[in-house]
């Protein structure tokens, strides 16, 4: 076989009464302009091997036309050859995009131009028949009708060739349709969306997938210098760039269609129209249509001018945003609902009582953050279940032990599907304000309970004055949760010292048979404190100086852990003292308790005085005069009044102040409904002020002497 012969086998049939055998006529495929691409012309047998028909082949030539026909059949392009007056050969591609068959489209009598758009048929047909005389072509846009009607856009590029002494056209086509819808499209949405372009404040420019631009905002206008319809069909890059920044810009827009162009900004050098020239930040964006082939790009950027001041403004605003994060006293927190720490200012680190925010990060919020009584459980299920919470007060736990109470303002951040992503929250440290609070509540139940003291000692007889010091031993120890309290008094000169009055809890084995007859001597520690009127306050036992052994063993033998001593002082006269002790735990002996003891210590020394003159005096008859021993009551207790006044005073400011920061501190702002409910506490707070108020006026008029009613 010849190579004419595999040529028209290659070629599929329509080609084979066009080539002639080798035999007959040499058979050749190449350029006009070029060199030959077959066999050498002649009229014998080339040298090659002998098939066993006794046709021999050129080699070099049969691998030649072998691969031009694999190329063709490859290709990712239609391949059209044409002849005079029909299709020599179509590839397989063809037949894939255009819907028609091979065999149909390539037999004699079929128009080889009507497989394109009317409209181009002539213009194609004038081409053809140009190349077929030797003129060159240059590439155009033509239409193919597709054998269901459909239209598509390609891009014609013809070559005139031979085949064996036949005059034939090789035609490429690269579909552009893609391309072409996707600029139609854009084109189409240009009037729609060119207000909203130009009232962007950046740089945006639409490209086709040449670079060309198609649609400009009057930002890009303005930059480039030019007026915004005369930009439509220029090249970007070689119109307006640098050289080096227009290599710069096509070597991207190279990796962009490769897939590998990064989504970042780049600094071009831009040449305006006038020649100005300025520094831009531009970045490039692929337009890509459904077959992921790049169709166009869309171009965005600032001037580097104005993108620096930009960024200075912003850098500034941070700053100053991040100095109120990092100041305000209040804490701001981000957390997630498993407990995972991922935005915390300082005064919310200091809160949690960590050192840095990589710590509490590290930690995280754990169950054991929080005290037993406020679990964070009873916080997840209250914003879960309304998405926010107001107020919200707990108490925590530090890694120290230590126990702070905090409120907060917390709301819930979820996604679309209504899973919660993190808690936004602010909070604040009350704990002076709670501890505040408490003091006063304590101090006003503990006045209460020496009112109803007092009470009993203005009723009872002088004969029942032991049975009502030792209930009022009992009332106070109770309420102070502690083991035993007891009464000693001095006799002999304060040579002795004797247990005169004891109550013990539930458990708690009595002392009072044993302690008689105390020398005083013997406890010289104690006894040395208590006649200089001060108070022994032992929050442990085990503490005690080398002094005190004495006491140390005795406090020991009793199993006593912490206790304090207060001196019942009466005029000049030391009567003895008043002791509590707390047997089953260590107790610390805050300024309260000592102050109240001391004011029961009066109370109680002026009971014992009172006894001790009705025995020296008898029973009086008549009208009963006023009891001396209310007198000195009725006295602290209005001093507890006034302190009390002056307490409330101080935590309504405070109360007030943490309002005040409340409010301000949350971000969201009030509902007209959330700040009616603040009302009655704001009323409340203002009857408090009041009150203070009133309590000062009585102090500065001289009315501390007078009973407040």
């Amino acid at each position: 076989m010849t190579v004419a012969h595999f040529f028209c086998f290659a070629l599929r049939p329509p080609l084979v009464d066009c080539v002639k055998e080798r035999d007959e006529m040499p058979g050749q495929i190449r350029h006009k302009h070029g060199s030959t691409a077959a066999s050498k012309p002649g009229g014998g047998h080339t040298k090659g091997r002998t098939t066993g028909k006794g046709h021999s082949h050129g080699g070099d030539s049969f691998a030649c036309m072998e691969m031009l026909c694999k190329a063709f059949e490859m290709a990712p392009h239609i391949v059209l050859v044409f002849g005079r007056d029909r299709f020599l050969f179509v590839n397989s591609h063809f037949e894939k995009v255009s819907g028609y068959r091979r065999e149909d489209i390539c037999q004699a009598g079929f128009d080889q131009f009507s497989i394109f758009a009317p409209e181009d048929r002539r213009g194609i047909r004038s081409e053809i028949r140009g190349v077929l005389r030797g003129r060159r072509q240059p590439a155009r846009e033509v239409r193919i009708l597709t054998e269901d009607g459909q239209i598509l856009f390609c891009t014609l590029t013809t070559r005139h060739i031979t085949v064996g002494h036949a005059e034939a056209v090789l035609a490429t086509l690269t579909d552009i349709t893609a391309e072409k819808r996707a600029v139609r499209d854009i084109l189409k949405a240009k009037d729609k969306y060119q207000d909203y372009l130009d009232a962007l404040p950046i740089f945006v420019a639409v490209l086709d997938s040449s670079g060309r631009i198609l649609v400009a905002n009057s930002m890009a206008a303005k930059t480039l210098g030019s007026g915004r319809h005369r930009l439509v069909g220029l090249d970007l890059a070689s119109s307006f760039l640098s050289p080096e920044s227009a290599a710069a810009f096509r070597e991207r827009m190279s990796g962009a269609n490769n897939g590998s162009a990064a989504a970042e900004m780049h600094l071009y050098t831009l040449i305006a129209e006038d020649g100005s020239s300025r520094q831009v930040y531009l970045h490039l964006s692929p337009l890509r249509s459904s077959d992921e082939r790049v169709a166009g790009w869309v171009v965005s950027g600032l001037d580097a001018g104005r993108e620096m001041a930009l960024r200075d403004h912003v850098e500034s605003v941070e700053r100053k945003y991040m100095s109120l994060f990092r100041q305000i006293p209040i804490g701001i927190y981000r957390t997630t609902p498993d407990g995972r720490v991922l935005i915390a200012n300082p005064a919310m680190v200091r809160m949690a009582g960590y050192s840095s925010f990589e710590e509490l990060a590290a930690a995280g919020i754990k169950e054991d953050s929080f005290h037993p009584d406020t679990p964070r459980k009873a916080f997840l299920e209250a914003v879960e279940s309304k998405g926010r919470v107001r107020n919200f007060e707990s108490r925590w736990v530090r890694p120290d032990g230590t126990t702070i109470c905090v409120r907060e303002t917390a709301w819930a951040v979820r996604d679309d599907d209504g899973k919660t992503l993190y808690y936004d929250g602010i909070v604040e440290d009350i704990t002076e304000q709670t501890t505040a609070r408490s003091d006063l509540d304590w101090q006003m139940e503990f006045e209460r309970l020496v009112t109803g003291i007092a009470l009993l000692f203005m009723s009872a007889e002088p004969s029942a004055a032991d049975s009502v010091i030792t209930e009022s031993l009992k009332q106070i120890g109770e309420f102070l949760d502690l083991d035993r309290g007891y009464v000693f008094l001095y006799r002999d000169n304060m040579l002795f010292q004797d247990n005169t009055h004891e109550w013990t809890r539930e458990g708690v084995e009595p002392q009072k048979d044993r302690l008689q007859n105390l020398r005083a001597e013997d406890f010289c520690w104690s006894n040395a404190q208590i006649r200089d009127e001060r108070i022994i306050a032992i929050p442990r036992v085990s503490d005690l100086p080398p002094e005190a052994a004495m006491e140390k063993a005795e406090f020991e033998r009793e199993a006593i852990k912490s206790l304090i001593m207060v001196p019942m002082v009466v005029g000049k006269d030391i009567l003895g003292f008043l002791g509590f002790d707390s047997v089953r735990t260590e107790r610390e002996w805050p300024e309260r308790v000592t102050n109240l003891l001391s004011l029961v210590a009066e109370v109680l020394g002026n009971a014992i005085v009172r006894r001790r003159q009705q025995a020296h005096v008898g029973a009086q008859q008549g009208a009963r005069p006023a009891d001396p021993l209310v007198d000195p009551f009725l006295d602290h207790a209005q001093q507890l009044r006034l302190r009390r006044g002056r307490q409330i005073g101080g935590l309504v400011e405070k109360q007030g102040s943490a309002f005040g920061q409340r409010e301000a501190a949350i971000p969201a702002p009030v509902s007209p409904s959330e700040r009616s409910a603040l009302v009655p506490e704001q009323l409340a707070a203002g009857q408090l002020r009041h009150q203070s108020r009133a309590v000062q006026r009585h102090e500065r008029t001289g009315g501390a002497q007078r009973p407040l009613v």
